[in-house]
């Protein structure tokens, strides 16, 4: 397929689900952003999670634009396991800690056509997981086991 490599697709050890993406230019922003965190936590993300993870199913792919051969995001689908709308209300978390700050910024993307990819993987089941925490992840960096450096963690259980 068109533009389809394997340069396009995400470092396994750095698989995450994005609830959104904010830019903190210095250590008072992020600080900031850590403490709406937890004011986030203390307000209502502990009374939907119960203090208890999140379980969540991976089951087939989207993508951001309009034309399937011309992506330049695919993503997988999650869902809930139990039904519920718990992950946009802690989107909703996420929301009211960009408030830090009001810009953005993202790399020119490559587009490729994955009109095959949404074929073989649309219903696919990638399997459950476990969402025991919200982390503050910053691109460009690394930890020791290869997953981005954390700048800030909520623990939901």
């Amino acid at each position: 397929d068109h533009g389809v490599s394997s340069s396009l697709f995400q470092n396994p050890a750095k698989l995450h689900l994005t609830l959104g993406t904010l830019v903190l230019l210095n250590e008072q922003e992020i600080q900031r952003a850590c403490d709406l965190l937890q004011q986030c936590k203390e307000d209502f993300v502990d009374q939907i999670t119960g203090g208890k993870p999140l379980s969540v199913e991976v089951a087939g792919v989207e993508y951001m634009n309009d034309d399937p051969a011309m992506m330049d995001v695919l993503y997988a689908k999650v869902h809930m396991k139990d039904g519920s709308d718990n992950l946009s209300y802690l989107d909703r978390a996420e929301e009211r800690s960009s408030t830090v700050s009001g810009k953005s910024s993202f790399k020119e993307r490559e587009s490729f056509n994955g009109r095959n990819i949404l074929k073989l993987f649309e219903n696919f089941s990638f399997g459950e997981v476990q969402l025991d925490a919200v982390l503050l992840s910053q691109r460009y960096s690394s930890d020791a086991s290869g997953y981005y450096g954390t700048a800030g963690r909520l623990v939901l259980h």
